[in-house]
């Protein structure tokens, strides 16, 4: 394996009780983010050609995640608002309650699965990027 100097000839500078604390802290931060500035700073890259980076910034990094991952806080609401019915089923068809009632009485972790069995996701997307939940 390969030495790495923490700090300015550390290599040559013992580990004691005094100073164990700044070498765990050291080695933690060197394994946490210096290990991988060059993977990391590859990824941006790649991650620039396909957003500009002018344009990454003008998001917080919740709005980021909200915006890749989905929303993890179900509105159900707002989801049987926008759904779109089709066929002879509509929002006040009795397999329509059926439905949503049964949706809401789902805990948290059925309503993420039967989500990611409808979407393929088991958070919430923007109304405008979720079509395929739009049609029940």
């Amino acid at each position: 394996f390969d030495i790495v100097d923490l700090i300015p000839k550390g290599r040559n500078k013992e580990v004691t009780n005094e100073n164990k604390l700044e070498y765990v802290e050291l080695k933690m931060h060197w394994r946490a983010i210096r290990s991988m500035e060059q993977q990391i700073s590859e990824i941006r890259k790649g991650l620039y050609e396909v957003i500009p980076e002018e344009l990454l910034q003008t998001f917080t990094v919740t709005e980021l995640e909200i915006l890749w991952n989905g929303n993890p806080e179900l509105n159900i609401s707002e989801i049987q608002n926008s759904t779109i019915y089709q066929g002879d089923i509509d929002k006040n068809s009795l397999l329509s309650h059926w439905f949503w009632r049964t949706f809401r009485d789902y805990n948290a972790e059925h309503k993420a699965l039967l989500l990611r069995f409808i979407s393929g996701t088991s958070k919430v997307c923007s109304v405008s990027s979720c079509s395929s939940f739009q049609t029940i």
